[in-house]
């Protein structure tokens, strides 16, 4: 199952200006001297070593620190520049003082180099920017003392390497990359600089491990940017994302992360891990940032004595891929705003009554909490219950979270008389993956703007969507209607809805209803009737269906929706002229799903496919019309199977029809598939299938590409017009009785001057071929009626 936490699309720009006066070298050999600087201002001060009255750096450090108003230190960084022209030192050995009028910047006494490129342990060398060492743990190589700068390049990329190696000393100014790292182990970076302008600063990837990087200063678009990589250590580093798009430190699949003593500052997520495990965040100042500190998908996180403040969302941490993505160590050493967090596993009979100053709370694996009186702002999440049970939380309040109460894994938690302004994006009161959940007079405020959801239901069993939610609980002032078990109910434009949800429930009229904001437009589990021109828009799901619905959804409007149609676990459904457009990601949506039936819709302007099957089988697709999907208009993986898709017309997307992942037994007919990007019809990893009396015209590459499939039989379609007509590899295709645009047949591996047959290692049976255009008739009543019914 997708993860839907990873499709938060968040836009958010910060802008911190900061730097303070008075630095104090002197000539000769010096000690680091703080500036004498009145206590709760900011300072700047340099180490340095000066080699001359004139001024010449050999060696610098340079630091912004701010004091509180006691005198003690509470930020301090590393940073890149000091645009100031009026500069005032004190010579240590006299009395006096002096100004100087200059601008110091930080690129100290570098060598200029070209781009250093490494590709295998025999290219550490000279040439390439080595300046001693031979490779081993005691000796390791040192690239030391450049400056590089340049376009259309790396500054210095290392792939495929397991010799020992330091990168220190060195300023780093790239169009890519400041450090590249493939494949490589036993490496580190010591005190280098990239600037501004360089979009990231050390990038790594595919098993990358055994790295170190310190004492170093980045100010790029992404800092950090850590992929599949394992065992590194960042250490005493300033990280100012230079684009407020991106991450400062950026972990992906990266496990065994130890992060310490960094400044964080400025990105959309200060540090975010996704799907790493076993990270340890501490010492970290994190602030300034749209997130502070997100763990997405991520195992086993240590965090000790951080301090995150001054973000939009301070803290953030969600998954729905496992329950174990909620184990962490996180102590009350770290604050959040000045205030301690609270992450407490395995507790029980506690009672949290709003006295205590808390920054974020949250329980694992928890019973008999109580929470009341609390009141929580400008958190990624507010309050968190993960596999709890017989907690509750009362009388409280939750203002500008992204999420203000998450039930995950958790039974039987009451949630009453809390206020959850949610008017930023995110949700209000966020359930999954829970069960008997009761919510009684509960006020939930979005802003009314796209994608700002206030309530959301999430699972994949039956039993996650047995909750107790009356209609008391409302949003924005309109009633929540979750309704359980009920039967012949009819709601319609006149009944007023802040959300609706039916479970179990029989013979349900929905017409003309409008609902928007939440993470399902419509949720319908287990449930038999007919939804009727109604429109659901800018939710995370149109409309969410589980179970056997029995239901026909007739003449609906579903657009600008995270996903139109949700379907998992679903049969008997009919789709009969709606309308699903503008998604940004999925029209039409199955999971393990089977007897659908989509008619005579009109699906386009999706951001990923128009319609896409998982695990599904026995589905009807006829007389739609899927134009303009950017990746796809029909997408059929994962051992789907023994589908139909016929009497289509499929336009303008990247890829016509798809079927790969080991669908089977699938048969598309009767469709017209022009002017695709790519493929008309793709075919890979997937065996017995059948594509017959279609139109597969103009598409840009291949009408018809075949892989490693076998048993594919391509008859009696218009093959017209396409770069290639048919491409095979690696399998042997049926493709007798097609009309490829020319009466003497295929041209490539034929003899004619038709569209081209091309093959890599595969074999294509293309006689005899048609010597007119099939007719192929887009319109059968017969076959309408027969669809309608599911009897083709």
């Amino acid at each position: 199952m997708r993860n839907v936490l990873f499709k938060k699309g968040l836009v958010f720009v910060i802008i911190i200006l900061f730097i303070g006066t008075n630095i104090l070298p002197a000539t000769g050999n010096i000690l680091p001297k703080e500036s004498l600087k009145p206590k709760g201002m900011s300072s700047v001060y340099v180490k340095s070593q000066i080699i001359s009255k004139e001024l010449e750096y050999e060696k610098y450090q340079l630091y912004h620190q701010d004091r509180d108003t006691n005198g003690r230190i509470i930020t301090k960084e590393r940073v890149s520049q000091i645009p100031i022209d009026l500069i005032e030192y004190e010579d240590l050995d006299s009395s006096y003082k002096y100004s100087v009028d200059m601008d110091i910047s930080l690129k100290g006494d570098y060598t200029p180099h070209d781009p250093i490129e490494i590709d295998g342990n025999d290219e550490f060398t000279t040439a390439n920017g080595v300046t001693g060492g031979n490779g081993t743990i005691n000796d390791p190589y040192i690239i030391e003392g450049w400056e590089i700068e340049t376009t259309g390049h790396t500054a210095i990329d290392i792939s495929f390497t397991t010799a020992y190696f330091i990168v220190r000393n060195c300023y780093l100014a790239a169009e890519y990359d400041g450090v590249e790292l493939y494949q490589v182990t036993n490496g580190i970076i010591d005190d280098i600089v990239v600037p501004a302008g360089t979009p990231v600063g050390v990038n790594t990837d595919k098993k990358t491990s055994n790295l170190i990087i310190k004492n170093s200063t980045f100010t790029n678009d992404i800092c950090l940017r850590l992929r599949n990589t394992n065992h590194v250590s960042v250490s005493n580093c300033s990280i100012t994302s230079s684009a407020s798009l991106y991450a400062g430190v950026h972990l992906s699949s990266s496990n065994y992360v130890d992060l310490s003593n960094l400044s964080v500052k400025n990105g959309m997520a200060g540090i975010l891990a996704v799907e790493s495990h076993h990270t340890t965040i501490k010492d970290c100042d994190v602030f300034s940032n749209y997130f502070g500190i997100d763990l997405i998908a991520s195992k086993y996180v240590v965090m000790r004595n951080n301090s995150i403040y001054n973000n939009i969302y301070g803290f953030h941490m969600g998954s729905l891929v496992s329950f174990d993505d909620y184990i962490h160590d996180i102590d009350t050493s770290n604050t959040i705003d000045g205030k301690p967090m609270y992450y407490l596993r395995n507790a029980s009979d506690l009672v949290f009554d709003g006295s205590e100053d808390i920054g974020f709370l949250g329980f694992v694996e928890c019973d008999n909490i109580t929470v009341k009186n609390f009141n929580m702002s400008n958190n990624g999440n507010a309050l968190i219950f993960a596999g709890c049970r017989d907690c509750s939380v009362s009388q409280s309040v939750f203002t500008n979270n992204l999420i203000g109460i998450s039930c995950v894994w958790s039974f039987n938690i009451s949630i009453i008389d809390c206020v959850c302004d949610s008017t930023g994006v995110g949700y209000g009161i966020w359930i999954s993956y829970s069960s008997h959940t009761m919510m009684r007079n509960n006020k939930i405020i979005t802003g009314g703007e796209p994608f700002h959801f206030g309530f959301g239901v999430y699972g994949d069993t039956f039993e996650d969507f047995m909750q107790d939610i009356d209609k008391s609980n409302s949003i924005n002032g309109k009633p929540i209607y979750y309704l359980v078990g009920e039967e012949n109910v009819r709601i319609t434009k006149s009944t007023e809805l802040g959300y609706l949800a039916l479970v179990n429930c029989r013979n349900v009229k929905v017409i003309n209803v409008v609902l928007t904001n939440n993470e399902q437009g419509l949720l319908l589990v287990n449930t038999s009737g007919i939804i009727r021109g109604c429109r659901f828009s800018f939710n995370h799901a149109g409309i969410q269906i589980l179970g056997d619905a029995k239901i026909t959804i007739f003449s609906c409007t579903v657009n600008f929706n995270q996903d139109g149609f949700y379907m998992q676990h679903a049969s008997n459904v009919r789709l009969i002229r709606c309308r699903v457009t503008n998604t940004n990601f999925y029209g039409i949506y199955f999971y393990n799903s089977h007897d659908i039936l989509i008619w005579g819709c009109n699906i386009a302007s999706n951001g990923y496919y128009g319609i896409i099957y998982e695990h599904s089988w026995s589905n009807v697709i006829c007389f739609n019309n899927l134009l303009d999907n950017f990746y796809g208009g029909i997408d059929m993986r994962a051992d789907s199977r023994e589908n139909k898709v016929c009497f289509n017309s499929i336009k303008n997307c990247d890829i016509g029809i798809a079927m790969w992942e080991f669908t089977r037994g699938n048969e598309v007919h009767h469709n017209t598939i022009k002017e695709c990007y790519t493929w008309g019809v793709n075919v890979e990893t997937s065996d017995n299938n059948r594509i017959y009396y279609n139109n597969i015209e103009n598409n840009q590459r291949v009408g018809i590409m075949v892989a490693r499939s076998e048993g594919t039989q391509v008859d009696h379609n218009n093959i017209v017009g396409n770069t290639e007509g048919l491409f095979v590899v690696e399998c042997t295709v049926d493709a007798k009785d097609n009309w490829w645009g020319s009466s003497d047949g295929p041209s490539g591996i034929g003899p004619g001057s038709g569209d081209i047959i091309g093959i890599n290692g595969g074999t294509v049976y293309y006689e005899p071929w048609l010597e007119k255009a099939v007719r192929i008739k887009l319109h059968s009543i017969l076959y309408i009626i027969m669809s309608i019914f599911g009897l083709t």
